[in-house]
């Protein structure tokens, strides 16, 4: 049985072990910048490198791609920043895009025109393929290009927004997180992307106040 990564993600000696757990993949991408709203924000993906790892933690490569885009980057320079400058592009992208839906507010019109770039660019390598008695909606095998993982990942979101779970969208109500999280609880009313993490940090904050609260008026009674 594979492990859950928790608590934001797993440094190890072979390597960074992402937590991903936030309900889609389009979503665990958004997250890989980390305590965003802080002014020491993590980055999970400095590098190009580390975002094959993340695809293949996510189920979008296997090791044997992994490697091989991994040697390609790191024999290339120039091709390792674009690739790295590209996929922070389209996460910012869908950050901006999600949390509004996690809002309930307008989006912004240049981040859905930007948006809608990605998806017209996405979409044009994808088509209609037979699958037993129906048909289903299939990208095609572009496997030399670095663009179909992005593919892949942009055409999740774009499932995402367009169908019924785009309802259950949420951010963590953490001050110090915006890790954005499908609420699959039956109340649909989950604030934290994590309990164990944020939902006790925020407890622990809580308490504190209380007992400073309860200190301070003591002191006035005296």
């Amino acid at each position: 049985m594979k492990t859950r990564i928790r608590k934001g993600g797993l440094q190890t000696p072979g390597g960074f072990l992402f937590e991903l757990s936030a309900g889609d993949v389009a979503l665990d991408l958004v997250n890989t910048l980390d305590e965003r709203p802080t002014d020491h924000a993590r980055e999970l993906i400095p590098q190009a490198a580390h975002f094959f790892s993340w695809a293949r933690q996510a189920g979008l490569l296997s090791r044997k791609q992994e490697e091989k885009w991994r040697a390609e980057v790191e024999r290339k320079p120039r091709e390792s920043e674009r690739v790295h400058r590209r996929v922070v592009e389209l996460r910012e992208c869908l950050f901006l895009l999600f949390s509004s839906i996690a809002a309930g507010t307008e989006t912004a019109p240049e981040v859905l025109a930007e948006w809608n770039k990605y998806l017209q660019e996405a979409l044009g390598h994808y088509e209609t393929a037979r699958k037993g008695t129906g048909m289903v909606w299939t990208a095609r095998s572009e496997v030399q290009r670095f663009e179909s993982l992005l593919w892949s990942i942009i055409h999740s979101a774009f499932l995402l927004l367009t169908g019924a779970q785009s309802a259950r969208i949420r951010r963590c109500a953490s001050e110090s997180c915006d890790w954005l999280f499908l609420d699959t609880s039956k109340r649909g009313n989950r604030r934290w992307c994590d309990m164990t993490v944020c939902g006790n940090r925020a407890k622990a904050r809580r308490f504190y106040q209380r007992k400073k609260s309860s200190q301070c008026n003591n002191l006035e009674h005296k």
